[in-house]
């Protein structure tokens, strides 16, 4: 069935701090479901232990606060761990392009937080829980999810997906290990700021194309888990740059 939903970042470094306003606010916007992103952090693209972080990593309580409150809201829960870094080498490192000097341990420790994540949503019944977002250089090794995703169907046994992202959708190994095949919509749909409607739909009738081709091939349905462009100047050229600072333009 169609999910309409929007995603809520439990990033509050307030541990006691209510989601359950603005939980309200989607519900008032005709949403049915929402997406709680949790995220976890690595020191750096080539460590192998996946961690909390002391500020910004929601605690149990509150997601599990959340998830309750978003039921009572009445939304359904898309739970949604991202991975960050503590430290980057160079602008372009980010969780699409981990080296870790021992995959098997970064999949082992990947594994524990996702069982606890897993089972916590479970005790709160969430609709749906993913496995993981954008991990491009790891979501080719089909055999490593293969076991992650077993154990992960032990606990919860609603929905999974995987959220591939808009430049590697095509090359996600795993999508037919969970039910939705996730991606992260933030397409490039020109080479610089534009008005041309036209041309803007003609890159969206490509875009669909692949996207269709891919649901053909994997049999599953579709998730967009993260689809937006700011409204800035040149924005439909490189909508996955969240720190932009362009100047407001609700044309392009």
């Amino acid at each position: 069935p169609r999910q309409r939903g929007l995603s809520l970042g439990l990033f509050s470094e307030d541990a006691g701090f209510s989601y359950r306003p603005l939980l309200d606010e989607i519900r008032a916007t005709g949403a049915d479901h929402v997406e709680l992103v949790v995220a976890w952090y690595l020191r750096d693209v080539h460590a192998t232990a996946v961690h909390d972080h002391p500020r910004y990593t929601a605690p149990p309580a509150a997601i599990a606060r959340a998830i309750d409150d978003a039921h009572a809201a009445g939304l359904r829960v898309l739970l949604f761990p991202i991975v960050r870094l503590e430290k980057q080498g160079s602008p372009d490192e980010w969780r699409g392009t981990l080296s870790p000097s021992d995959r098997g341990a970064l999949f082992a420790s990947y594994t524990s937080k996702l069982l606890a994540l897993a089972a916590l949503g479970a005790r709160h019944q969430v609709e749906v829980l993913s496995v993981g977002s954008e991990l491009s250089t790891l979501d080719v090794d089909r055999a490593a999810w293969a076991k992650v995703i077993a154990a992960v169907r032990r606990v919860h046994h609603g929905a999974l997906t995987y959220s591939g992202n808009w430049d590697h959708f095509e090359q996600v190994a795993l999508y037919d290990l969970v039910d939705y095949a996730g991606v992260c919509g933030y397409f490039k749909l020109s080479e610089g700021p534009t008005a041309d409607v036209d041309a803007l739909a003609r890159s969206w009738r490509a875009v669909r194309a692949r996207l269709e081709a891919l649901v053909s091939r994997v049999r599953r349905p579709l998730l967009f888990t993260e689809v937006g462009y700011l409204s800035q100047a040149g924005a439909s050229a490189w909508p996955w740059n969240e720190g932009a600072s362009e100047p407001i333009d609700l044309a392009d």
